[in-house]
């Protein structure tokens, strides 16, 4: 994964007189080096995505009908830096990164998962470690300038031991040695990833054989495993890419159906939920009425039908009176003089 750089690399930036780091003529003027590319700067090129309204140029390049994702698009890549040039160009990296390469990766992953083969297994890696090379090129040093960016192919010279080879002659006899300055750790970075290269390709297993540092688990329907290859720090990672899978799955499914149908859709939604409401409003309404009326019609009966309180008995002198009101009887007495 990308991490941001700190407070201390953006102020490492040289900044001209207002304290904004410098443009690339400016910088320009100032180097010796005419070749600009190589003094490129995280603000630079911030800048220069928001120049290109990058945002929108690659949504639509993606998408039959982008215009109706660009919003949601910038919600989640662009609007939580919009104060924080850091964040701002770690969401960048991570607009491109997703698309082009994540989303696609997850959606294979997913399939083959679904489709088991019980003599096969998926294992999916995140590589995480930037180079400290300084082998110059325009795409490297590009790279270099972006807050800790770990390019496609990254881990290829790891694979393939390129740390390793500078205990060779031979193989560095036309190359500059103080380009390929790979530090002891690294060395065995290298030779931990080809263990588990090595593991895989003789058995199957990335586990075994060699011995790995960190077991790695297959990537399953249920076990969506993935293993984090970083410098001193290999590590299991679990349903890493879920949120960002899920959030590109549900605009391309909108993507298919269109604008229009997307509006349609959820325009009748509306109307739906519209109408329940006013069926529900009306039948409480009808319910308050109706119990109003009743409420009414007993009281004018009560008052139209005046109560009589006939003598039911008599006897010794007591007498018991019936209230047509009530359900229980009520008593009285009387002293009757003999």
């Amino acid at each position: 994964p990308i991490s941001a750089i700190n407070e201390d690399e953006v102020r490492s930036l040289p900044l001209n007189d207002d304290g904004h780091p410098k443009s690339l003529e400016e910088k320009q003027k100032n180097t010796p080096d005419s070749n600009v590319y190589f003094q490129l700067d995280a603000y630079g090129v911030l800048k220069q995505f928001s120049k290109v309204n990058y945002i929108e140029r690659y949504i639509n390049a993606n998408f039959l009908n982008g215009h109706c994702h660009l919003d949601n698009v910038r919600k989640r890549y662009e609007t939580p830096g919009k104060n924080n040039i850091t964040i701002r160009s770690r969401l960048y990296i991570d607009l491109v990164s997703d698309l082009m390469f994540n989303y696609h990766m997850v959606q294979l992953l997913n399939i083959r998962a679904k489709t088991p083969n019980v003599n096969s297994s998926t294992y999916a890696y995140i590589y995480s470690h930037k180079p400290t090379f300084k082998a110059k090129s325009l795409f490297r040093d590009h790279l270099k300038t972006l807050p800790t960016v770990v390019g496609h192919f990254a881990e290829l010279d790891y694979v393939f031991g390129v740390p390793l080879a500078k205990d060779y002659p031979k193989i560095h006899n036309n190359v500059n040695k103080n380009w390929y300055n790979y530090s002891v750790e690294e060395q065995e970075f290298s030779r931990q990833i080809i263990r588990y290269w090595t593991n895989f390709i003789k058995t199957g297993d990335p586990n075994d054989g060699l011995p790995v540092p960190v077991q790695w688990n297959a990537y399953t329907n249920v076990n969506r495993a993935y293993i984090d290859l970083k410098l001193n720090d290999i590590q299991r990672r679990q349903n890493y890419f879920d949120s960002m899978y899920d959030f590109w799955f549900e605009l391309y499914k909108q993507d298919k159906i269109g604008c229009s149908m997307m509006k349609t859709k959820k325009k009748n939604i509306f109307i739906i939920l519209a109408l329940i409401l006013l069926i529900i409003t009306f039948m409480l309404g009808f319910l308050i009425i109706r119990r109003h009326i009743q409420r009414k019609s007993i009281y004018r009966r009560s008052i139209n039908s005046p109560s009589t309180i006939p003598i039911s008995s008599h006897n010794n002198g007591v007498l018991t009176l019936n209230d047509d009101h009530t359900t229980q009887p009520l008593v009285t007495s009387f002293h009757v003089k003999t």
